[in-house]
């Protein structure tokens, strides 16, 4: 079947005709193409300590460094992908974001100090926009500390590296993860899993119920928990508690749990009970199920 063209205005219709899908395919939406996200490089390891989730409760819900130096992001209810950079150096030069879009965003990190003397602590990072406003994000994890690094079987040195700014001198083949438990192997196509619990932690994970300020805790065996607290929920993670200088002998299990939201130690007792210790002097304790 032929088509007869009679006019020029047929001859432009049927042009536009032709061009109309293919421009559909591609995405057209009649302004200027997506930046691409820059090209990302491996951070240096003062900045690699720093890798890991971080979590906010405002317009940026959470923030993920990975080791190849790049992110995901959710901002402003939307996921994002980009790239980050920071010092070579050991310095406290905060890092710079960019997402695939073109926006910037630059990321201080700082380890926050513990709600008490007995808390695990945690790192804070604090995101500026580009328009100068700033929100505070927290790590659901505990941050690099000497009991970690021996826990590891890395070596923990009172004054840091010249060179590498870290206190943790870990084996050459590994790499000194703090959001994965300390020194890991490192892994050529993504992030480092991180170091299971201790066979006694996870021999006493379950579901416990309290009656005060946490009224239910999942511990699961992978790390992960999930609590109802002052009345809110929340997600977060549980570790063995090699932030303590000192542990008490024959008193159960010592752990450290971490959310964006709480950071409190609590110990796993050899009757089944769970005793949350806000701080020397606030306890209370949770039955399991």
């Amino acid at each position: 079947m032929r088509l007869r063209l009679t006019s020029p205005s047929a001859l432009l219709l049927y042009a536009v005709s032709l061009a109309l899908p293919a421009a559909l395919a591609t995405g057209c939406s009649g302004g200027s193409p997506s930046a691409s996200a820059p090209t990302p490089q491996t951070p240096a390891p003062f900045v690699l300590q720093y890798a890991g989730e971080y979590d906010g409760a405002g317009g940026v819900g959470q923030v993920v460094l990975h080791v190849n130096g790049t992110f995901d992001a959710t901002i402003d209810g939307q996921s994002t992908h980009g790239a980050y950079e920071g010092p070579t150096s050991p310095g406290d030069a905060p890092l710079s974001l960019q997402t695939a879009d073109g926006r910037t965003f630059t990321l201080a990190l700082r380890t926050g100090a513990p709600s008490s003397p007995i808390a695990p602590p945690q790192v804070l990072a604090d995101l500026t926009r580009a328009d100068g406003t700033t929100e505070t994000l927290a790590s659901p994890w505990v941050a690099g500390n000497e009991g970690m690094c021996w826990a590891t079987y890395g070596r923990w040195q009172r004054d840091p590296d010249p060179q590498t700014g870290l206190s943790c001198d870990c084996d050459r083949d590994n790499v000194y993860l703090p959001s994965r438990g300390g020194c890991v192997a490192p892994r050529g196509n993504g992030d480092p899993p991180r170091l299971p619990l201790s066979y006694e932690a996870r021999r006493r994970a379950g579901i416990f119920d309290g009656g005060k300020r946490v009224s239910s805790i999942t511990l699961a065996t992978d790390g992960r928990y999930r609590a109802t607290i002052d009345g809110q929920v929340e997600e977060g993670t549980w570790w063995d508690a090699t932030y303590s200088a000192s542990s008490d002998e024959d008193s159960g299990t010592d752990i450290a749990c971490t959310s964006a939201l709480h950071a409190f130690a609590a110990t796993l007792e050899e009757d089944g009970t769970l005793t949350v210790r806000w701080n020397d002097y606030d306890s209370e304790s949770l039955y399991r199920q």
